[in-house]
């Protein structure tokens, strides 16, 4: 494996490669880093913003958005030759963003008292609440959804664990109640297709990695975890799933091909905190620490 450490990033927590040369990755006081070489290199692109990004998704090099751990969206965009950043979300506060078509920028988000959003990059409100999103006063972790079957969403919340699916028809939704464990709290959904997913969870206090079945409106969990308790982040791009253990001295990096039980890949004396799966398999982590899982080790500038 490779590491590298950027000096000017002192925390990182999220990773996305959007294609096998672009990638973004962000942390505290709005850290946010960039390579246009599979990883090699990584640039630091000042935002001017202070918020700890916490959650990130790019549709292109170019334009992105953002959630901060006060609960606002955030759009980056490139107008040549500056960046910049806009708060975009104007009441909520959210908690997820999911986006079932990354190169068109769409996607939806969840937050606190029932908030529900379409999220669409490119529009000139790029983030729009649905009108009677507020039926369900539920606090909202994580929303998912199967990229070919876009309008019906599952809505979790995780301090009495449930889940709803949403059909979505213009800017309304419809909440219909799903069956599942009340034991599993969902931190995090990857949808493979309409009936199964890949969820990060907690159960009586245990990190654990877990597929989702969907059958008409029942939701059972598989454990692909391998007994392990402390997992802190997973991702999956269809074919690989990746899940990351921190140890607290000893972070250990998890894969499983499809969504099955997972394997010992890695062991790196890391503070990690973020893992990504597609095109090019990262982590990153405290102190600016960027690891790519399958070069050698790679250089970063300013």
């Amino acid at each position: 494996v490779g590491l590298s450490t950027h000096s000017r990033a002192p925390n990182l927590n999220k990773i996305q490669m959007i294609s096998a040369s672009i990638g973004f990755a962000t942390g505290i006081d709005g850290t946010l880093l960039k390579t246009t070489d599979g990883g090699a290199n990584w640039v630091h692109i000042a935002t001017g913003v202070t918020q700890e990004f916490t959650k990130m998704c790019f549709k292109d090099g170019f334009t992105g958005i953002a959630l901060s751990a006060t609960g606002k969206l955030w759009k980056i965009t490139y107008d040549s030759p500056n960046w910049s950043v806009t708060q975009v979300s104007t009441a909520g506060t959210y908690k997820d963003i999911y986006f079932y078509n990354i190169s068109a920028g769409y996607g939806y988000a969840v937050g606190n008292s029932g908030y529900l959003a379409k999220i669409d990059m490119s529009a000139a409100q790029p983030v729009k609440k649905l009108l009677n999103s507020k039926v369900i006063p539920e606090d909202f972790t994580a929303v998912g959804c199967c990229s070919t079957s876009t309008t019906t969403l599952y809505l979790f919340t995780s301090t009495t664990p449930k889940c709803y699916k949403v059909d979505v028809t213009g800017d309304n939704a419809t909440f219909s109640d799903v069956t599942m464990p009340a034991t599993v709290a969902v931190q995090k959904v990857v949808f493979n297709s309409s009936t199964d997913f890949a969820a990060l969870v907690i159960i009586t206090g245990q990190w654990k990695i877990q597929k989702g079945t969907i059958s008409g409106s029942t939701i059972t969990y598989t454990d692909l975890s391998n007994g392990v308790t402390t997992y802190i982040d997973m991702d999956y791009d269809g074919t690989l799933l990746y899940g990351l253990k921190n140890n607290g001295t000893t972070d250990v990096v998890y894969k499983a091909t499809g969504l099955t039980t997972l394997t010992l890949f890695s062991s790196v004396n890391l503070d990690l905190t973020g893992v990504n799966a597609a095109y090019v398999p990262f982590v990153c982590g405290s102190s600016g620490k960027l690891l790519n899982l399958n070069i050698g080790i790679v250089n970063t500038s300013a």
